[in-house]
C-alpha cells in the first residue's frame, strides 16, 4: 500500500475522524473485493473436484504416488506376508511405484513403521512385518 503524501511524517495520529472513517471504509472495500474472488476460487476448486471424481481420483490427493494412497498404505502392501529391514522396505516401496523426492527416505519410512504400531510389527532389531 502506498503511502498518503498529505499525512505526513506523524502518521494515523495526524488524520481527521472524517478521513480515518474514510480509510476504514476504503479497507472494507477492499476485503469485499478479496471475498468475492475468494468465493470464486472456492467454486472453481468445488468444480476440479468434481472433475477429479468422474475421472476416477481423489480431490484431496496431490498426484504422482502409486495407486492406492499414501506412504503408510504402501508400505503395508510391501510388507504383506514379509519381514524386511528399513531399508528393503524403502527399496521396495520405491520400486512399487511411489515417487519421492525426500533425500531422507528411509527416515520416513522408519517414522511410519514406528508411528503405526496396529499396522507394523517389529520383530527384530530393524525388522519389521505387518501385523
Amino acid at each position: 500500500m502506498a503511502k498518503n503524501p498529505s499525512r505526513g511524517r506523524d502518521g494515523i495520529e495526524s488524520l481527521s475522524i472524517s478521513e480515518l472513517q474514510a480509510e476504514i471504509n476504503r479497507r472494507a472495500k477492499g476485503l469485499n473485493k478479496l471475498l468475492r474472488r475468494r468465493q470464486t476460487l472456492i467454486n472453481k476448486l468445488a468444480a476440479l473436484d468434481q472433475a477429479i471424481v468422474a475421472s476416477g481420483g481423489s480431490p484431496g490427493s496431490r498426484g504422482g504416488r502409486a495407486s492406492g494412497g499414501g506412504l503408510r498404505d504402501t508400505i503395508a502392501k510391501v510388507l504383506s506376508g514379509k519381514t524386511m529391514s528399513v531399508s528393503e522396505i524403502a527399496e521396495a516401496v520405491v520400486k512399487s511405484g511411489y515417487v519421492t523426492t525426500s533425500p531422507n527416505f528411509k527416515v520416513m519410512v522408519n517414522q511410519q513403521l514406528i508411528a503405526n504400531k496396529k499396522l507394523f510389527k517389529r520383530v527384530g532389531r530393524g525388522q519389521y512385518s505387518a501385523s
